[in-house]
């Protein structure tokens, strides 16, 4: 992997849409994960079992180890396809398991390049696979009685997502917090299970904060993730972007004011946008 940061980079940003800058750091973060893997088997034991204590367990030994738990089946996510591949095949593979990644039909490439990677390096055939199948045969996969344990990242159906709300308040430090705002509510396109969403702010600097924040996110480049200026790249599919527009003329026709962006700008790219004080029953509340 290491040998290889450049073209895991753009196989990670061509699939996914992740700016070319952000693809990087995912594929840095990757390899820093194997690492991390090789790492904990180090502290991989199992302990002593206190015995003596009673005639029958004089001069007797007892203790714990653990063995690999079976097949791992992996249902993966497309908002960061090779961390994430990585996160839930290299540990299985650490510990003796063998496994079975399914990755989101939107970026399959990475978790197939990884599974090519093991083998290059060595892992036994078939030991770690990939398969690029809908939601039926993942459900298969997920509850077939071979499959001793399941990881999965997912939607709201499957897994508890977050709406992620930041409380500021009247002795923030306001221009140091706006960058990490805006990167917490942009990276990705707000493409991640924590982005920030929602952000309520103290009445007495509602306006500075909306406006700083506006003013940041105006400023992003957006556009062409293989493009390393770019800062926000295409959402996941058109569809998405189908919904974020009706979601903000939805909060805009019930009064939401919208400080910056709120228009589309081609078929799988969205302005930036911030919206100040939408209802509270708009979809983006």
């Amino acid at each position: 992997m290491s040998s290889q940061i450049e073209e895991l980079t753009i196989l990670c940003a061509s699939e996914g849409g992740k700016p070319y800058m952000d693809s990087k750091v995912e594929i840095q973060r990757a390899i820093n994960g194997v690492k991390l893997s090789i790492e904990a088997l180090s502290s991989f034991e199992g302990s002593e079992v206190a015995m003596g204590h009673t005639a029958s367990s004089a001069n007797r030994m007892a203790y714990t180890f653990k063995e690999p738990i079976g097949v791992v089946a992996a249902v993966s996510a497309f908002n960061h396809p090779f961390n994430l591949a990585v996160h839930q095949v290299i540990p299985a593979i650490a510990v003796g398991c063998s496994v079975i990644i399914k990755p989101a039909t939107q970026t399959p490439m990475s978790a197939v390049k990884l599974i090519e990677i093991l083998a290059e390096a060595g892992l036994p055939k078939g030991w770690a696979q990939a398969v690029v199948c809908g939601r039926e045969a993942g459900e298969l996969l997920a509850t077939s009685p071979k499959i001793n344990f399941l990881t999965f990242i997912g939607s709201g159906s499957v897994e508890h997502g977050g709406v992620a709300p930041v409380i500021v308040e009247a002795d923030a430090d306001i221009d140091a917090m706006i960058p990490d705002l805006g990167k917490g509510g942009f990276y990705h396109a707000g493409q991640v299970c924590v982005s920030v969403q929602r952000v309520y702010v103290h009445d007495s600097i509602v306006d500075e904060v909306a406006s700083k924040l506006a003013d940041y996110a105006s400023k992003l480049v957006v556009g062409d993730q293989l493009d390393p200026k770019t800062e926000v790249g295409p959402l996941i599919n058109n569809n998405e972007v189908n919904r974020v527009e009706e979601w903000v003329n939805e909060a805009k026709e019930k009064g939401g004011k919208i400080l910056t962006g709120g228009n589309r700008i081609s078929a799988s790219c969205y302005e930036p946008t911030v919206i100040l004080n939408p209802a509270d029953d708009a979809l983006v509340s």
